[in-house]
């Protein structure tokens, strides 16, 4: 058991790695590099090829792999190479500018995008279908604290090393280990397969999510609800977070360095990522004692309440000790609510049609992260922190509408599958 979990722990760290390079990191990246906080915003539409992942994920639950498939099952086969490829693309990068490089940089982005937006319902299904019963919550929050780790430490890391080297190398070598880390795939029990794969239409797309109606009928629109608004605040932060903090740097010379708010930013998220699993493992502790109706009430009112260290900060530029419990109270919070927020999304689904049916409820999800992620810059540019920050604290709040609908003592059904 403790060969799983580290397996685990192990894996949700390098999806997370995967999932940092052509997301936040770049971001980071062009920053640097002085890309406009519009430009920063665009990144977001690859929440769209996110949220298509519906229409070929199925076709990766039943394509066998050559030779892989001889060591591993075929969920495993392909989360595998969906940590390979991208991981090998970023290595060619590494040696290119991307401002010089434009089609290259686009294509390994595109490709790396679709790559994680395969492996993450692959690999989620794969840990939900290995657990039972008993243990379900605790190995899908490991997961969760796994890919918190991978992404706070991995992304947190990358900035602060930046002082330092170029991006360039930082790719170079995070790709590498990436590579590596892949094999840990290796560490987890073959996944009983069936003798014969259906490939017909109706069993791949049409009974995961009858399937998925049938159970959740009477409170569907308040769940497909609730992962379309739940982490709209997360989403419209994100892609413009580091941005802020160079600009507050740059209106703070003469108080603190530009230089001194980057090492700031970079101690304080490295901190944060620890606090984020804190909070999971509070997510933890309060979904197995509570419902998952009051979790996520408590989760859309803290969401909000964490943009007001973000109002004060903007507004008494003075205070690094603001700055250091801004991005603390920022990223504890999103710790306790992503976690909340993903274990109940998992525990709906079927065990037999998991990777479709989170594939299902990531599409609700990733279109309102494409429509929103994607207007963030252009948000931050005409609206001014102030405003941005006002928009953010209340945009996840509708969620507290469609909780109501949700039965009090909300007990997902188990498939008998």
């Amino acid at each position: 058991m403790v060969l799983y979990n580290f397996s685990v722990f192990s894996l949700a760290m390098v999806s997370a790695m995967v999932y940092t390079l052509p997301g936040h990191t770049l971001g980071y990246w062009l920053a640097d590099l002085k890309v406009s906080k519009k430009a920063l915003g665009l990144l977001s539409i690859s929440y769209f090829i996110h949220a298509s992942k519906i229409l070929w994920v199925p076709f990766f639950e039943r394509i066998k792999v050559p030779f892989l498939n001889k060591i591993l099952d075929i969920r495993s086969s392909w989360i595998f190479l969906m940590m390979i490829i991208p991981s090998i693309g970023f290595f060619i990068l590494s040696f290119r500018n991307p401002l010089q490089n434009q089609y290259i940089f686009v294509s390994v982005v595109l490709l790396s995008v679709f790559c994680m937006s395969t492996m993450d319902p692959l690999l989620r299904a794969h840990f939900y279908k290995l657990s039972n019963d008993q243990n379900i919550k605790k190995i899908l929050t490991l997961g969760n604290i796994g890919f918190r780790t991978g992404l706070y430490l991995a992304l947190n890391i990358y900035v602060l090393i930046s002082n330092f080297v170029s991006w360039n190398v930082i790719y170079r070598i995070s790709s590498l280990f990436m590579i590596v880390a892949s094999f840990t795939i290796f560490l987890l029990p073959r996944e009983k397969e069936e003798e014969e794969s259906n490939f017909s239409f109706k069993e791949m797309f049409i009974e995961p999510y009858r399937d998925f109606v049938s159970k959740h009928k009477q409170y569907l629109v308040s769940v497909i609800a609730i992962m379309f608004l739940f982490r709209l605040q997360d989403k419209l932060i994100s892609p413009v977070f580091y941005c802020y903090f160079v600009e507050l740097g740059e209106s703070l010379r003469g108080t603190i360095s530009a230089q001194h708010m980057k090492y700031l930013f970079s101690a304080s998220k490295i901190i944060g990522g620890f606090t984020a699993i804190a909070g999971s493992l509070a997510s933890n502790y309060y979904l197995n004692k509570y419902s998952y109706k009051y979790n996520f009430f408590i989760s859309a009112i803290l969401h909000s309440l964490s943009c007001l260290p973000l109002l004060l900060l903007n507004n008494f530029l003075q205070s690094q000790y603001l700055i250091v419990g801004a991005i603390l109270i920022e990223k504890t919070i999103r710790g306790f609510a992503s976690n909340t927020f993903y274990v109940y999304q998992t525990s709906l689904c079927s065990k037999k049609y998991a990777s479709s049916q989170l594939a299902l409820l990531s599409l609700s999800e990733s279109f309102g992260s494409a429509l929103i992620g994607s207007c963030s810059g252009y948000a931050a540019e005409y609206l001014g922190w102030n405003y941005f920050f006002i928009l953010a604290a209340l945009i996840s709040l509708p969620v507290l509408l469609f909780l109501k609908a949700l039965p009090k003592n909300l007990v997902v059904k188990k498939s008998k599958t």
